[in-house]
């Protein structure tokens, strides 16, 4: 309830907020909780979509470094061997053990 002193200026015995400021500013503070979580989905789904990305990418790697190999084509020093497996036993002895680490 208001009421007006002689200059004009607006009075009220009603004192703190009413009940629709603060259902107004609850409904704002939910409004960015909303807000903040589509952005941690959002974030998290373009973090999977790229390690999705990087695994298909790194899959692609290895098929292509398979191919090559079971043609008989060295990986290290990119030439064609008969046997593969005794060329890479003695001039390529560390690859072995680097890749399996």
């Amino acid at each position: 309830m208001t009421f007006y002193c002689p200059y004009g200026h607006g009075q009220s015995f009603i004192t703190g907020e009413s009940e629709e400021t603060k259902l107004r500013r609850e409904r704002d503070r939910l409004q960015q909780c909303i807000a903040e979580k589509d952005d941690t989905i959002r974030a998290w789904i373009d973090r999977k979509e790229s390690v999705e990305r990087q695994l298909s990418a790194t899959k692609g790697v290895v098929t292509r470094i398979k191919n090559r190999v079971g043609r008989g084509v060295c990986p290290c020093c990119n030439r064609t061997f008969e046997n593969l497996q005794r060329h890479m036993r003695g001039q390529h002895p560390t690859y072995v053990a680097e890749a399996t680490e």
